[in-house]
Order: structure tokens, then sequence, then C-alpha cells
């Protein structure tokens, strides 16, 4: 609830929602609507929704659903909080998504808890974790395919010299 309390988050939030399939198709980046399970709808329709109608409380409604209806969570740790660790974090994800990818077995990001720095500190309690910092919460689970997000082409990504 907090993230969704917080303006600004929503605000960039909103702006990576690619709400209807033209968007989709021209940006080639950011979060599809269908695979968040929102109708397809002109890019002013779906903002204006989500700008004055998803409630932080019914937000952690839905995110409790997901979690509830998860075969399991995997939270990755790192024992800093800096640079190098975050990459090194983002490599152990990398091998467990892929991993599961060949298994069959879905995943998706559920890493609000170790965004927000108070909840972070909260979780990092909870746990007992001393000198540790959860940086990264997925579930996983075997479930029906959600149409993907798409991305753009290596090539119009890299800078060329």
């Amino acid at each position: 609830m907090a993230q969704f309390r917080d303006q600004a988050f929503v605000r960039e939030l909103v702006q990576w929602i690619r709400f209807s399939k033209k968007d989709l198709l021209a940006r080639r980046d950011g979060l599809n609507a269908a695979s968040m399970e929102l109708p397809y709808a002109p890019a002013a329709v779906g903002k204006f929704i989500l700008n004055h109608f998803a409630t932080p409380e019914g937000e952690a409604k839905k995110c409790e659903k997901l979690i509830r209806g998860s075969s399991g969570l995997i939270l990755f740790i790192a024992g800093s909080n800096d640079k190098p660790s975050w990459v090194n974090v983002g490599r152990s994800f990398e091998r467990v998504a892929l991993k599961a990818t060949a298994l069959n077995i879905k995943h998706a990001h559920l890493n609000m808890p170790c965004e927000v720095l108070e909840i972070r500190k909260k979780l990092q309690q909870h746990l007992g974790l001393e000198n540790e910092h959860p940086l990264l919460l997925i579930r996983i689970g075997y479930a029906k395919p959600r149409p993907k997000s798409l991305r753009r082409p290596v090539d119009d990504v890299l800078l060329q010299s």
C-alpha cells in the first residue's frame, strides 16, 4: 500500500504500462496491459482508470490474492546493499528464471516489499537478517501463459561507437 500511496511511484508505473495494442507494438517496451489482466484501451482511458480507481487497498488485496495463489515465493538476499551485490542478485535471479522457464514454471516479480526502505527493514527484522539485505521477491508456480511484454531489438538500445 505504501507504493500506491506514493504519487511519484504511481505516475512512473502508469507511464510504463502499454494500455493499447497500438502503443505496445509501437514502443515495444514497458508492461503489457493484458499481462496485468487489464483490458486494452486507449492510453488516456487506461491512465485515467488507474489514476482514479486503483486504490492502495485494492492493489494490496490483489497482491495478497496473487501470493496466496502461488506455489512459492523466492526472496533474493545480498550480503551488502551496493552495486556489485545488485548485479549479483540480478545474475542469481537470471539463473532461477531461466531454469524455471525451462521447467515450465512461471515467475513474476513481487518486489514491492524490497523497494520501500521502511518495509524492507521490517522484512529484514522479521526474517532475522542482521547484515543481509532482501533485494528481490518473486512468486513462482505453474500457471497458464500470459501475454508477453514486448522488447525492442538489441540493436535499437545498444550504443555503437
